[in-house]
Formats: structure tokens, C-alpha cells, sequence
């Protein structure tokens, strides 16, 4: 039956070939070899696969049909009638499965080059230049599929004298070094050129890191482990094994590069010669900063249409810092203020390069917030105070960092549908000028209700008379967000004994059912800070032992990859509350739990 679509003549002068795309013809062997025999239907299945198969490349192969599907020209598959592609088809599924082909796993030699023609400053000619660089250098390259040997090669621009490597550009202005990486990502990033990484295993990476909360010391002894046989032989044991410090510059310089895109930086080494990554995180975490708050400032859905926001302090978000004194200054109505370096110490120190180096040496700017010292005093926010005679929350009961080498955790601002606006250190304590400072970052001096209409705080009681009194001496900017809505919320309430918290109190302010607070607070989800810091808590072990500026970094990376999963799921209609459980940990880190200390399952 198979030979009546054959007419006499091409009977006669017949070819034994047909043309088939290359590409789909190895995603047709690769189905004949993942569908086994015994599946009833396989024919069909495999069909329809092959059907749906995409055209990946236009090259095309002649592969042999049996003389009844002969033609006089040979003709594309793709070409043919239904009923003709059916039965090639079916032909070549039998051919692969009695061959019982299968793909060589044997590795070829890698080489790795910038695919650019041309220089990305300056457009000029690029060259192989000295004779080691066109032989090329041996490297490494930690694969999905296990670590590899490459052969790296180098350009040289004739016109700037730039060197154009794989990953990035580098070229000297004025005696320094600077680095640029292109706003195209390379298949293989890299920050030297002795490691290389492929991008999947850094996507990898960051998924463990921020859905797993894997740390980076475990994923790399899993890395380890299961490579360990698979590994290139031509590798050695140093060349083989993946380290913690091999791998945590390369994924936070990517990560960077992936919020800025294009990434141009000094290349500021150590006492080692090697890469000084948080000198880099310094520079970087300015941009990366501006990037993430300008991406999220906006951001509105039906959760947070009420522009309030919530703010807390999570206590477990600490890290090691500068053990230096300072001074201890007395002013006139206000707390006694002890200065304190919020710089990371030396490895097997307690102080910081600088201080070690010059007890005397001046504070310098936090890094964590725009403010500078001098704005702070024109908006009379330069000494920090720890809390006033007013609020429900008395000076013994807020924690303070009692060790001078931790800081005392970190200061977060969400909208109620969980999306982080900022955060800053409490480099001593959780102060009332923390909480203004972090709003000042945030939203500017004077923003409008479009971006801000209230505050929800466990310590409103105490924050709000602050600034109001600031504002009360002639700063405008404190007068101005005095006059926002100031809400304790639901939770710490309970624990709140004044009268401006008390419900049944005619002077009351700022309990969170007041008649004024219902319209914004109306679906609003003011438990969002304590089931944000669930998720944030389980990266201390990572977070607790990196440098100030790596610190920083990875809690502005953590704060977007979350903000992106939560818009997503607003989107979809689903709640980041249902799905999240306050441990009695988190309770306890909310600074003020009220006396409560059950679990809670917030809905």
C-alpha cells in the first residue's frame, strides 16, 4: 500500500535520500532514546514531538529512507505531505532504535576568547599581541556539569592599549587599574583569569542561596562531592576543588552586574595582589543601592494602595564590627551619645584597619544610608537618641549592643504586601533617629502621599513625640513627617500601658483601632516585618561573618530577589502571609513582643 503514492517513473529513477534539519534530527535520536519500546504508542508520541521540534540551526543533513519512500529529487522533510512525514518518520524511529545509537559524553577541548571584533571603549582593532597570549593560558571552569580545563586567550587593543579578556575589559587611567563588563552576559563570567564559572552555575547558586538558604560553605563541599569523580583528568587537585573564596567573588560581582547591567569599577587589589572584594562591594554598593530603592519606591498593587509602610528592627541580622571606643558626648537634653566605628575588623582583630592603625582616626560616613553627617545636623538628627520619656517603650527594655564588637541587627521598612523599601544598621541600638534616618532615605524630605501616608511601628508611641519635638525646634522636614499617621500595630499594641495607646483613652493616638487608622489600614497587613524576617534570619550564618560592604551588598540582592517573588505572587493572587509561619524566635526578635511569646500563625 505504501507504494501507490509512487508513480512509475520516479519508481524508475529514484535517490535513497531525503534532507532533514540537523538540529531536529538529534532531538528525534535523543526521543527515540528517552522513550523505551514497550510504551504503547511510542511511534505516535515520538511524532508529535518531532512535530513540535524548533528549527535551532538551517544546516541540514541527507539521511537514508528505504527504496518505498524513494522520490526522483531529494526534498525536504519539512516539505513533505503529512502522510510521507509520517512514514519517514516512523522509518527513522525504527532505524535509531535498532542501532541503538547514543551520543558520545567524551568532552572536547574548551577555549574560551572575547567574542568582541572591535574595542568596547574606543572601537579600535584588536589583536593577539605577545606570543604567550596567542598561545593561551591554562584555567579552570566550574561547569554545571563539573570543573573543566580551558585554555583562555587575550586581545589587545591597538588604539587605547586596553586588554579585552572573555568577561571584561581593563585598561589604565591615570596609574589605575579600572574594569568594565560588558552589558551582554558571557556565557562564562569571571573576576581573574585563572577561575571561570559558567552562568547556569551561578543561576544555580543563587536559587540555592535565596530559596534554600543554602551557605556558600556548603553548596561549594556539595560541589565537591558530586564532581568529584566526574572531574577533568587533566586537572590537579588545587585546580579541581572549589572554594568558598573562589566562588563568593564571582557570584556577588554577577549579581551586581545583573541589577546594573553594565558594570565599570577600579581594580582595587589587596595586600595578596588578589581581587579586594569588599573595596569593590564599596564603590559598587552606592549604584546597586540607587537601582534596587528607585526599582521598588513606586511599586504599588492592591495590597499597599494605603502608601503606608511598617518598620522594624530584626536583632539577628548582626555582625562583627570595630571594637574602638570612641568619645562619649554629654549633651544638654539629650541622651549621652557614644560614638562607634560600624567598619569591620581585621581578620584575627578586633579593630579595623583604620583604628588599628590610628586610634584617633575620624568616623567615617555610614555607608548604608545617603544622609551624611552634615545633613543629619542641619535636620537636627546628629545625636542619636534612644528613646524618649514619652513612649510605651522604656529605655531598659529596647536591646543595645552591650559588646562593642556586634552591631545590634538591622532596621528594615516594607510595604504591607511585603516589598522592602530599605534598611539600615543599628550600629549600637535600635534609636528612635534610626527609624527617621531610614524614612529620610527612603522618601526624601518632603514626600507625597502618593509614596507616603503613615507609619506603622511597634515603637510609634515613642518615635512619633521625637521627631514632632525636632520639628516643634524649627526643623521643617521633622515638622513635616510628624504630621503623618503614626500607628502601633495590632501585635505590640498588647504590650503598650500609656494613655496614647490605650483604645478606651480619650487621648488616645496611636492604637491601630482608632477611627482615624481605618481607612488605611483596611487589608493591610501590618505583620509583614515579622514574616519578612523569617526568610532574612535564615541567611545569618552567611550574613554574620561577611565584611561590612559584602554584608551590605547581600542584603540588597536578598531584598530585590524577595521583592521580585512577592510581586509575582501579589500578580498571581496569591498572599506572602498565607503560606508563612512567625517562629517564637522571630517574636522575641521583633524587639518589643508585648509579653507574648506563643507561636502565631499570621493570616
Amino acid at each position: 500500500s505504501l507504494l501507490q503514492e509512487i508513480s512509475p517513473m520516479d519508481f524508475f529513477l529514484v535517490l535513497t535520500m531525503v534532507l532533514i534539519n540537523l538540529s531536529k534530527l538529534i532531538l528525534l535520536i535523543k526521543a527515540v532514546k528517552d522513550c523505551p519500546s514497550e510504551i504503547p504508542g511510542r511511534n505516535e508520541k515520538i511524532l508529535l514531538q518531532h512535530l513540535q521540534f524548533d528549527n535551532k540551526s538551517d544546516d541540514k543533513v541527507s539521511v537514508e529512507v528505504p527504496p518505498e519512500l524513494e522520490r526522483l529529487n531529494e526534498i525536504d522533510l519539512d516539505n513533505e505531505s503529512d502522510e510521507r512525514k509520517k512514514k519517514i518518520v516512523f522509518n527513522l524511529i525504527d532505524q535509531y532504535t535498532k542501532s541503538k545509537f547514543t551520543f558520545p559524553d567524551q568532552s572536547t577541548d574548551l577555549y574560551i576568547v572575547s567574542p568582541l571584533e572591535i574595542c568596547d571603549r574606543c572601537s579600535g582593532t584588536l589583536i593577539f599581541t605577545r606570543r604567550g597570549k596567542r598561545i593561551g593560558k591554562n584555567a579552570t571552569v566550574y561547569t554545571v556539569s563539573g570543573p573543566r580545563s580551558i585554555q583562555v586567550y587575550v586581545k589587545h587593543c591597538t588604539s587605547c592599549f586596553a586588554s579585552v579578556y572573555s568577561s571584561y575589559t581593563e585598561w589604565k587611567d591615570n596609574d589605575s587599574d579600572w574594569r568594565q563588563y560588558a552589558e551582554v552576559m558571557p556565557k562564562f563570567f569571571s573576576v581573574t583569569q585563572d577561575s571561570f564559572f559558567e552562568v547556569k552555575l551561578l543561576e544555580d547558586l543563587e536559587e540555592s542561596i535565596f530559596t534554600c538558604s543554602t551557605r556558600f560553605t556548603s553548596w561549594v563541599d556539595k560541589y565537591n562531592r558530586v564532581h568529584k569523580e566526574s572531574s577533568d583528568q587533566k586537572l590537579t587537585i588545587e585546580r579541581f576543588e572549589l572554594n568558598r573564596q573562589r566562588v563568593f567573588p564571582v557570584w556577588i560581582l554577577y549579581s551586581i552586574h545583573k541589577k546594573l547591567k553594565q558594570l565599570t569599577f577600579p581594580v582595587l587589589r589587596n595586600s595578596d595582589r588578589g581581587l579586594d572584594i569588599e573595596a569593590i562591594s564599596c564603590f559598587l554598593y552606592p549604584h546597586l543601592k540607587e537601582a534596587i530603592d528607585a526599582k521598588w519606591l513606586d511599586h504599588i498593587c492592591r495590597k499597599c494602595r494605603s502608601r503606608i509602610v511598617i518598620m522594624d528592627g530584626d536583632q539577628k541580622v548582626y555582625r562583627n564590627r570595630c571594637s574602638w571606643t570612641g568619645d562619649k558626648i554629654q549633651t544638654a537634653g539629650h541622651l549621652n551619645e557614644f560614638t562607634a566605628c560600624a567598619a569591620s575588623p581585621m581578620p584575627g582583630h578586633s579593630f579595623c584597619q583604620s583604628h588599628f592603625d590610628n586610634p584617633e582616626e575620624i568616623i567615617m560616613e555610614r555607608p548604608d544610608i545617603r544622609m551624611t553627617r552634615q545633613k543629619c545636623k542641619e535636620l537636627g538628627l546628629d545625636v542619636e537618641e534612644l528613646t524618649t520619656a514619652e513612649g510605651c517603650r522604656k529605655r531598659e527594655a529596647i536591646t543595645v549592643q552591650t559588646k562593642r564588637s556586634k552591631t545590634a541587627g538591622m532596621t528594615y521598612c516594607f510595604r504591607p504586601c511585603g516589598v522592602s523599601l530599605g534598611h539600615l544598621e543599628n550600629i549600637q541600638a535600635e534609636t528612635c533617629t534610626d527609624f527617621i534616618l531610614l524614612l529620610l532615605d527612603v522618601f526624601g524630605d518632603y514626600p507625597s502621599k502618593e509614596l507616603l501616608t503613615g507609619v506603622c511601628i511597634d515603637r510609634a508611641c515613642d518615635v512619633h513625640p521625637y521627631v514632632k519635638r525636632i520639628g516643634n525646634e524649627g526643623h521643617e522636614v521633622c515638622a513635616y513627617y510628624s504630621q503623618l499617621h503614626w500607628i502601633v500595630d495590632p501585635f505590640h499594641v498588647k504590650g503598650h500601658v500609656e494613655k496614647k495607646c490605650t483604645l478606651s483613652h480619650p487621648e488616645a493616638e496611636y492604637h491601630p483601632r482608632l477611627k482615624r487608622h481605618q481607612k488605611l489600614m483596611k487589608d493591610a497587613n501590618l505583620m509583614i516585618a515579622e514574616q519578612r524576617f523569617n526568610p532574612i534570619n535564615k541567611s545569618k550564618m552567611t550574613t554574620r561573618y561577611l565584611t561590612r560592604y559584602c554584608r551590605l551588598v547581600y542584603l540588597k540582592l536578598l531584598d530585590d530577589n524577595f521583592n521580585e517573588r512577592i510581586a509575582s505572587a501579589v500578580e498571581d493572587g496569591d498572599a506572602f502571609e498565607d503560606s508563612t509561619d512567625v517562629s517564637e524566635d522571630d517574636l522575641e526578635d521583633s524587639e518589643f513582643s508585648g509579653g507574648v511569646k506563643k507561636k502565631s500563625k499570621v493570616t
